[in-house]
Order: C-alpha cells, then structure tokens, then sequence
C-alpha cells in the first residue's frame, strides 16, 4: 500500500507542488494505524481529485522535470495532466551524444525527424539523411529548405557518383580495404576467407595504379575487382571463396549499383558534409546494398572525422533510417567495430539520429549510448519492455507507451530530463510534392 501511495504523492507533485511532500510525510509519521489511514484516505482523495479515477484513464503520469524549456532545438511540449504544456527543448552540445528514435510505423517518426531536420538547416547545421523510402526528399517542399541537396541512389533522376573504394583523406587505401571487407562480411553474410581474397585482389588493383607509390590515378572500382578475381585460380576451399567473392562483386557490377558505385572521379564526400544532404537508397537497390552503403558511409564519416581531431562543438549530423540493418542485435560483438565507432564518433563533433521501428532489434550499447531516447507508440512486447529499460521506467509504468496518440512519445535526455511525456509539433510538409522532375534542376 505504501508503495501505491508514494506513487500518487509523486504523480500530485506538478499539480500541488510542496503539498505532495507534506501529505506523504503526514502518511509516514503518523503515529497511530487510525491517524495512517486517515492520511492516506486523504492521499486517495487528492489523488482523485487531480489525477481523475485511477492511472488506466489513458492518461501519462510522468513527472515534468524543471530546466526543459533550455536549449537551441525546439522538440515539442511537455504534457502532465491538469498542468499547461511547456516546452522541451534539445541543446546542440546533445546531438553529439545521438539521438534514438523508436516507433511502429505511422507513429510520427518520421515528423519527428523533419521537426529536428528544420531547425538544424535554420541553424545553418549541416546533415545526411540515408533514407530508405524517399520520405526526406519532402522537405523540399519547405521555402525555407529548396537548397536541400537530394540524391538518388541507383537511379538517374539524381545520381550519386560515388565510389567506395575511395578511401577517407589521409586514410591508407589498406586500411580502407579492410574495412571495406569486414562490411561485406556482415552485409553479404560472407566469410573471413572470402574477404581474404578481396582484400588480395584490392590491395593489388591500387598497387598497380600507384597508389603505394605516389604515382595515384584514377581510383579502382568494383569492375576492376571482379576481373582481377575472375582471372585468378585456386583450389579446394579457396576456389569455393573466389565464388562468393564474385558473387558479391556482382551485386555491385550489376543492375542499378552498377552506376552508382563505379565512378573513376567519384563525388568527394566530405564535400558532402558541409551541406543538408539526403541519400535515398529505396527498393530498386538490394537490401545488402542498402545495408553496405549505409554502413560504409557512418564509417567513412568516422575516419574523416578522426583526421579533422576533436571538437567540443557540433559538426555535423547524420541521419541513419532503418537503423537495425546497421546496428542488428546479433551483431553486438565488439569486434565488429561499430560500438567503438558509436561511442567515440561524438568526440569529434559527429552527431547521429537512428531511427527504426523496434527497440528490441537493437544492440545495448547502441542504446546504452545514446543521449536523448524518443519512444513512440510500440505494440510487440518485446519493444516496450525494451524501452522501460531504456527509460528507466518504474515497474508498470510501460503501459503508458500504449497510451500514446500519433505525434507523442516519452522523452529521455541523459542527465537533464527524465522520462516524461512529449507532443510533437506537425510539420506542414507537403508529401509526395517534390517529383524526381524537380530533383533534375
């Protein structure tokens, strides 16, 4: 029982300020079981009074905290029952710390985003959207954002000039190699001994252009690769390896990421990074594809950002959709890299925002690294006793995720704002306006 009543006096606290306190410590120093019944029957009628019937009205009880009306991005207001919403807002300093946006779809994920996205681009804030659904090309349809930059992966409407054999500036091409490989990996579910034969064959392509020995050219692409490896003999396991390995080279020689992952000059990245920029990697590219670029380019970011050095200030933002493709939960291992890369990446002004629809398909330490947490409305089990961990939600307080209407969520900022119940703002973006004829321009 005197856990129930805590739990009223807590959720009195923004309503009646100091007298919460005082009714609960009138419960707890009362002397007599007569005067103890007394004060919590007061407590109940308090509780009734200001917080209606009980908790399984549909409404969040989760205590607003002070101090969240500080900040330089506006993320919406904060909502306790019988108290006027304030707002909440993000300091630049915390997008180093990343931002995780979790919800099933139609929730408001994605309005969430272009909220964030607006104020970034306003602030002269550069960032990259890697989308998997063409939904950020929208933005454009804002006055304020037709500079947006939008590229379309694989298709010509757009085209992306890339090539991911150009490693980061001051980075050595084996070094850029093998992490090329180790992507490949995971993405084309290979094995060690298949990237062993693409690192020998890639190692000799840039040696043979004069890569080694300051007598560079143009940059080897994935044709040159394949041939190199189509031209080699082996036996027994070996022979079985050069198979996959062309097997995965032709997912990249073939079909529509044949033109965009080819370029002899490829378009500098870090060019890239000084402006707001959107990738769409959509259905027409194979998911392994989509997975491989998507994690190529968090890498490349995290090289080019370890030779700019450290930052106490925001650099830049990106953006990852279907963020468990990236980070899946079977993949937690350290020595995959990527935790290494989501921890320290902040040191260097780098920002992210990952973005999918289950929490629970997620590793800890991408959670566990992640400053400000936005839970939207979650269904599947699984998801929601994810998120009570990530919040820090009390025992029972889970349910509040299924109370949630579009364009809420609970909202965590690491050591600033505890758990506590969020209005997004709707943007007034126009879906479906910006046709591939507008990005030809």
């Amino acid at each position: 029982m005197s856990e129930e009543l805590r739990s009223i006096c807590q959720r009195l606290k923004p309503l009646i300020g100091d007298s919460a306190d005082a009714l609960w410590i009138q419960y707890e120093l009362s002397e007599s079981p007569v005067h103890k019944m007394e004060s919590a029957h007061m407590i109940r009628m308090m509780g009734v009074t200001h917080l209606k019937q009980n908790v399984t009205d549909g409404d969040v009880f989760l205590t607003p905290s002070s101090g969240s009306e500080l900040g330089d991005i506006r993320l919406g207001e904060v909502l306790y029952p019988g108290r006027e919403p304030s707002a909440l807002h993000l300091r630049t300093q915390e997008f180093t710390r990343h931002i995780g946006i979790f919800a099933t779809s139609g929730a408001g994920k994605t309005n969430c985003a272009f909220n964030i996205l607006r104020q970034l681009h306003r602030k002269k804030i550069p960032f990259m959207v890697i989308d998997w659904k063409r939904s950020y090309r929208n933005l454009r349809s804002a006055p304020a954002m037709k500079d947006l930059k939008v590229y379309t992966v694989g298709r010509p409407a757009a085209p992306f000039d890339w090539n991911p054999l150009r490693p980061p500036p001051k980075v050595h091409p084996q070094t850029w190699i093998q992490i090329l490989a180790e992507v490949l990996e995971k993405t084309h579910a290979s094995g060690q001994g298949v990237a062993d034969v693409l690192i020998e064959h890639a190692d000799k392509e840039f040696a043979a252009r004069g890569f080694y020995d300051n007598n560079a050219h143009d940059f080897p692409n994935f044709y040159d690769i394949r041939n190199r490896v189509d031209r080699s003999r082996y036996g027994g396991r070996r022979a079985l390896w050069r198979d996959s390995c062309l097997r995965i080279l032709r997912t990249f020689t073939f079909g529509p990421a044949a033109e965009a992952f080819n370029m002899r000059q490829p378009l500098p990245l870090e060019s890239l990074l000084q402006s707001s920029v959107v990738l769409e990697l959509d259905m027409e590219l194979p998911k392994a594809v989509r997975t491989f670029l998507s994690e190529v380019i968090l890498r490349w970011i995290h090289l080019y950002r370890l030779g700019q050095g450290e930052t106490p200030g925001l650099r830049h933002v990106l953006l990852l959709e279907e963020a468990h493709n990236i980070f899946p939960a079977r993949h937690d291992d350290p020595n995959s890299g990527l935790e290494n890369i989501y921890r320290e990446i902040r040191s260097f002004g780098q920002g992210l925002i990952a973005i999918t629809q289950h929490a629970s398909r997620l590793p800890i330490y991408l959670l566990g690294n992640t400053g400000t947490l936005i839970l939207m409305s979650l269904t599947h089990e699984a998801d929601i006793m994810a998120a009570r961990q990530a919040l820090f939600l009390k025992r029972g307080d889970e349910v509040y995720l299924d109370y949630l209407k579009v364009g809420e969520g609970i909202v965590k900022v690491k050591n600033r704002i505890p758990a506590c119940h969020v209005r997004f703002p709707l943007v007034p973006i126009k879906i479906g306006l910006v046709k591939d004829e507008d990005l030809m321009k």
